[in-house]
């Protein structure tokens, strides 16, 4: 004989709903987030380095670089494997702003990868540049090894105190300060202007030895300064929350993302371990 009444699914179903709830509570609240976040990554990509206004430029930037030539041997330090030969002839000193700098790690970047002796390409201005405010006016960008720049008609800009600096160390700890700076940072390098290259003969760099050379007039066919950094001082930060922003919010993103999906598994299983509950229930009765 049957009971009176088939049994109810009444319990399954409202722990059923209850759960779908709190699933839809979550989905709004990762969905909140979401939107948050991409916001805020948003406004970090065009807030990160903006440049400071001349008010918040130190004292020691308006000054030029100081180098002082000297004879020194050669020397030679190893890195990821491949040995590298420096032959330096200046002492260097730069204060400067960093207006700009390449990405060493980007895939258009077919020229560095985690291998490159060579550090991040650091584009600096100083002097008459600042003073008159005109690094504000002036668009200013990199390449791979090239930093270039670009401004308007009545823009009393000076190419001279600008410079694009490769930096080379045997120091860790000065490649990943290196790492750090970024642009609207103001910076103290010192260390020495050297040329050097691999000591396979693969390849090998000349460093430019005055700030008024062009690609056309350097003595190794381009302007850039290569330095090989003995200290670093990152002086003052520019926008530092703003990349803090950016770094956690590239994180975030992907992660709301794949809680969503997780989420939404969890649900659909959830509803279909208390479906098959509801099934086996009626099943057993009617059997």
């Amino acid at each position: 004989m049957y009971p009176q009444k088939p049994p109810s699914p009444s319990i399954f179903l409202d722990s059923l709903q209850k759960i779908e709830m709190r699933g839809k509570k979550i989905q709004k609240l990762l969905t909140f987030l979401l939107i948050l976040a991409v916001i805020l990554f948003g406004i970090s990509f065009f807030m990160k380095g903006t440049l400071p206004h001349k008010n918040n430029i130190l004292p020691e930037l308006f000054e030029e670089p100081v180098q002082t030539n000297f004879s020194e041997d050669e020397f030679s330090f190893p890195y990821r494997g491949v040995d590298y030969f420096v032959k330096p002839f200046a002492r260097y000193q730069l204060s400067g702003l960093v207006v700009s700098h390449n990405d060493i790690h980007s895939i258009t970047d077919m020229y560095h990868d985690k291998n490159s002796v060579d550090t991040k390409d650091l584009c600096v201005v100083w002097g008459e540049n600042i003073q008159n405010e005109s690094y504000l006016e002036t668009k200013i960008w990199n390449q791979s090894w090239t930093c270039f720049f670009q401004y308007g008609a009545g823009v009393p800009f000076h190419q001279f105190q600008l410079s694009n600096n490769h930096l080379i160390t045997d120091d860790v700890s000065i490649r990943n300060i290196i790492d750090t700076v970024h642009i609207g940072d103001q910076i103290r390098i010192s260390g020495k202007l050297v040329d050097y290259g691999e000591k396979s003969g693969k390849y090998y760099r000349i460093s430019s030895d005055t700030r008024t050379d062009t690609n056309e007039t350097a003595r190794g066919g381009g302007a850039c300064e290569v330095i090989f950094v003995e200290g670093i001082e990152i002086l003052q930060r520019a926008t530092p929350l703003w990349y803090s922003v950016k770094r956690l919010s590239v994180r975030i993103i992907p992660l709301l993302l794949l809680l969503k999906v997780f989420v939404l598994v969890w649900e659909a299983r959830i509803r279909k371990k208390y479906t098959e509950r509801i099934y086996a229930k009626k099943k057993k009765y009617y059997r």
